[in-house]
């Protein structure tokens, strides 16, 4: 039997924290964060913003910890470039 999707009514302080988000990206573009390992884009990312943020291409399926401090746009190259860090693999 196939989900069936019931909307939910937010809060006033969730719908004012969108508003938000919205009002102060207005004007902005967005750039493209794309996947290290197959070039298709993961997210985007606005001026300013920082952090580590977790994603999953949804092409190759692979997840990684993107941080956004690290990530460079490489002239007016398309290329771009991201820091990745990866759980390091153990060996029993």
């Amino acid at each position: 039997m196939p989900k069936i999707h019931v909307p939910t009514q937010l809060s006033p302080e969730t719908l004012a924290r969108i508003r938000g988000a919205r009002d102060a990206t207005a004007g902005k573009n967005p750039k493209p964060i794309k996947c290290p390992y197959c070039g298709h884009r993961v997210t985007d990312k606005y001026d300013g913003a920082s952090g580590y943020i977790r994603a999953k291409c949804t092409s190759c399926r692979r997840e990684m910890t993107i941080d956004l401090v690290s990530w460079r746009r490489a002239g007016s190259s398309d290329k771009v470039y991201i820091h990745i860090s990866e759980p390091a693999l153990t060996t029993n």
